[in-house]
């Protein structure tokens, strides 16, 4: 009688903690997704470790706020203008461009002999160019 009276008492002090659980996971993904989502952006983007989990929305606030000071956003992170990148994407492009053109007039070439050989085969007479 005592061990069923204690096996009902860690029963219902188990259920008490999985409804604490799953009130303090609601809590943290439904009171604060906008938090939620930025401290998942900054892991993303590198201002926070990938692996760091934050447990509560305190701790949560606390890294974000850490990871927004000046200091750190300054000595880890190096902002270009983008003006180099645009600059190689042009060239990049250019050589693309030309590329692009050489293949089209070998092509062209390609098509122009094929025409003229089948031209030569059949006599000259009645032959039609591909389109």
């Amino acid at each position: 009688m005592l061990k069923q009276a204690q096996l009902d008492a860690a029963r219902r002090h188990l259920r008490q903690l999985e409804r604490q659980l799953r009130e303090a996971d609601d809590l943290d993904t439904s009171s604060f997704p906008r938090a939620r989502a930025l401290f998942e952006e900054a892991k993303q983007v590198g201002l926070i470790d990938e692996r760091r989990t934050a447990s509560s929305y305190e701790v949560m606030m606390t890294v974000l706020q850490d990871a927004t000071r000046d200091d750190v956003i300054r000595d880890e992170m190096i902002v270009g203008d983008g003006a180099d990148a645009l600059a190689a994407l042009r060239v990049e492009r250019q050589g693309l461009r030309a590329e692009l053109e050489a293949v089209k007039a070998e092509i062209r070439s390609t098509r122009l002999f094929n025409s003229e050989s089948t031209g030569y085969e059949t006599g000259g007479e009645g032959a039609t160019r591909p389109t």
